[in-house]
């Protein structure tokens, strides 16, 4: 980290700056600012990182021994539900026709 007081402001500009205009490592000036110059060796790692990932990644890949397949139907299997559904819940009551509607319904009306 840069030892000197930066105000804030402009050490995300200078940040940003080293960001979108990287330079390796062998092509920097030890003139530069050491603001750029740290975010630039932030990046570096970044950059080694992602290059260390990707050749882990590879070497896994090109071993192929990693995968142990499953046996088929083994484990695909279909069970009996572990309870049963309940029955629905209805109320039965008689059906009460009063006379009204059983003289309305003799008269063609209900």
């Amino acid at each position: 980290m840069p030892t000197e007081k930066t105000d804030i402001v402009k050490e995300l500009r200078l940040r940003s700056w080293a960001r979108q205009n990287y330079v390796v490592l062998a092509d920097r000036s030890k003139d530069w600012h050491p603001i750029v110059l740290d975010e630039m060796n932030r990046r570096d790692n970044e950059i080694l990182a992602v290059q260390t990932e990707k050749e882990a990644w590879m070497q896994a890949k090109a071993g192929g021994g990693n995968v142990v397949p499953l046996v088929p139907g083994s484990i695909l299997a279909l069970h009996a539900p572990h309870k049963q559904v309940p029955a629905p819940k209805f109320l039965s009551q008689p059906v009460v026709v009063d006379s009204l509607a059983e003289e309305l319904a003799c008269h063609g009306w209900y």
